[in-house]
């Protein structure tokens, strides 16, 4: 099985990590495509997190372990299903600038709207200089993985206006109030 056709129900049918996990959370539903990906989001009005990687990579190894066996690991699981996971590696990689926000090094992790816009104000707040979409630590992944899954099912770009809500949030571990609150 894999995520229904347009014409059919909206819901993903497969089985986690039949689309290749590639070592980053078999449990995690993960799309190996931007256009299959992008589908599934406007379809299922979903965020999506874009993961771009190299098997060479010795900080992409690091990032896979925040996915895998960091204290951080289990509640990443959780929060992807809040989400369209994409995962491309080595030659998959995007050509197009928008995917290259502030350059083209690896590990990446963008976060996007529904209809595939990047979305650089949800970048690694606590990440390295120069460097704003790449990550390596769970508790980085899992800190912006919560933002923009508020921010952006919020139906916003707009972090100022929606960061006491998304604080508030992040603390209790819930966001169904979000949108009441905006």
């Amino acid at each position: 099985n894999d995520y229904a056709s347009s014409s059919a129900s909206s819901s993903h049918m497969y089985t986690p990590g039949e689309k290749g996990a590639r070592g980053f959370n078999e449990k995690i539903q993960w799309v190996n495509s931007i256009a299959e990906g992008e589908r599934i989001a406007r379809q299922e009005k979903k965020p999506i997190l874009l993961l771009i990687h190299n098997t060479a990579c010795h900080q992409c190894t690091k990032l896979k372990s925040a996915f895998t066996t960091s204290k951080y690991a289990d509640e990443i699981e959780q929060y992807s299903s809040k989400f369209v996971m994409i995962n491309l590696q080595n030659e998959e990689e995007p050509s197009d600038l928008k995917y290259q926000p502030d350059g083209e090094y690896i590990p990446r992790m963008l976060f996007m709207d529904s209809e595939g816009q990047v979305q650089t104000k949800v970048n690694n707040t606590q990440g390295s200089r120069g460097f704003a979409f790449f990550y390596y630590r769970g508790q980085d992944v899992l800190r912006e993985m919560k933002r923009a899954a508020s921010v952006l099912s919020l139906g916003t770009t707009n972090t100022e206006q929606a960061a006491p809500i998304i604080a508030s949030a992040m603390k209790t571990g819930t966001s169904s109030h979000l949108k009441q609150e905006l």
